[in-house]
């Protein structure tokens, strides 16, 4: 069951079932992101910049260079 996203499902007050769109998974630097629509490229690249700062900080953290 890999990458299957189950759909988010929503009972209102008036019992009426509301499904929603099921999210795209984008893999970035082997993590997978969910986005609740289409990214754009920029955002893409914003989160591989995001997601490349957070793995070198708890790369060096773990081994005690830079600190």
């Amino acid at each position: 069951m890999d990458n299957i996203k189950i759909l988010h499902v929503r009972v209102l007050q008036s019992k009426r079932i509301v499904a929603f769109k099921k999210m795209p998974i984008y893999k970035i630097r082997g993590i997978d992101v969910d986005f609740p629509y289409e990214a754009y490229d920029c955002q893409i690249a914003y989160m591989e910049k995001v997601i490349q700062s957070l793995q070198n900080v708890l790369y060096l953290s773990s081994t005690f260079i830079g600190f």
